[in-house]
């Protein structure tokens, strides 16, 4: 039921995006790198883990577009204990694909969220045991993200930015990130 709510709100957020004017962007790509701590949470516990997202903006207008990225953690991953007391590293990556608002504050800065879905590959590895054992589990998830961004005066095409992101994963598994990232723009 979590997904159902969580899509809801995400199509909500885009049917108000549609009343905004539909104008020709400035530039209409843009390429991102974001970077940052996650949190993966299993209901019973929350570790952490480094992040990084690469991905892809097509906007439609200057307030409404269509993101595309890869989305994976970093390192071992968070380490968790199942049921049995094993140890457990948990590693994700994801690709997604959704729609972006933005809303200008000034010339220099904006505001934006984001959601849609991810193809999401789940990775539990057992580290107690000798072979370590992996099981993988994936789905269709839905993310949601909202964050700031800011242009320096200095460079035209380039955009800096602050996000937190939520995303859905298998196994009752959920993902909550804070990123820092550069935008560029063609």
């Amino acid at each position: 039921m979590k997904n159902t709510g969580i899509l809801s709100l995400f199509l909500s957020v885009l049917a108000v995006a549609f009343a905004f004017p539909i104008n020709a962007a400035e530039s209409q790509h843009r390429f991102y790198v974001d970077s940052g701590y996650n949190y993966i949470d299993n209901s019973e516990s929350s570790e952490g883990t480094w992040t990084t997202t690469l991905g892809y903006s097509f906007f439609f207008s200057p307030y409404l577009g269509f993101d595309l990225g890869y989305t994976d953690t970093l390192s071992n991953g968070a380490s968790f204990q199942d049921g049995s007391g094993d140890n457990v590293d948990v590693k994700y990556r994801s690709y997604f694909a959704g729609a972006r608002i933005e809303q200008p504050i000034n010339n220099y800065s904006s505001f934006f969220a984001r959601g849609g879905l991810g193809q999401t590959n789940l990775e539990e590895t057992n580290v107690s045991f000798e072979p370590q054992t992996t099981e993988e589990h994936s789905g269709i998830n839905p993310y949601i993200g909202i964050g700031a961004k800011m242009q320096p005066v200095f460079a035209e095409k380039l955009e800096l930015s602050v996000e937190l992101k939520y995303q859905d994963l298998e196994k009752d598994y959920s993902a909550a990130s804070f990123t820092v990232g550069a935008r560029f723009s063609l």
